[in-house]
């Protein structure tokens, strides 16, 4: 799973701690938030070393490093306090970057037709890789 908008790792790092994903992707736009997360997972990771193998954190902007995103089945787009444009071009971004997407879950989404446009790709997606 991704945590797109990571701000200091809790979400990506919870998922890793709690199990149920292999990877664990974090990736954050602000250096000073990154640089939190880095520091909590040192910290996890000095306690649990397991974690270390299975969380990625990026100090990237999301529309420019899709490469990390690439293979994920499921991402949360923590976007308390971007506006419905950017909401819109991240999520739509992100849903024609992952090829293996299933879920995109987002804080606030007020993108009604844009979304329903978006959900129907990626269900007909997920059902033609159950059917194929």
């Amino acid at each position: 799973g991704s945590d797109v908008g990571s701000g200091v790792g809790q979400v990506a790092l919870s998922a890793a701690l709690l199990g149920g994903v292999s990877q664990s992707i974090g990736v954050e736009i602000v250096p000073a938030r990154h640089a939190v997360a880095e520091r909590a997972l040192a910290e996890l990771a000095s306690n649990e070393s397991s974690v270390q193998h299975r969380v990625i954190l990026s100090c990237s902007d999301i529309l420019e490093e899709s490469s990390l995103i690439s293979d994920v089945s499921h991402i949360f787009i923590a976007n308390a306090v971007w506006n419905d444009e950017l909401t819109a071009q991240v999520v739509l971004h992100v849903a024609e970057q992952c090829p293996h997407i299933c879920a995109i879950a987002t804080q606030m989404l007020h993108l009604q037709m844009r979304c329903e446009q978006l959900a129907f790709s990626i269900i007909a997606r997920f059902l033609c890789g159950l059917l194929g």
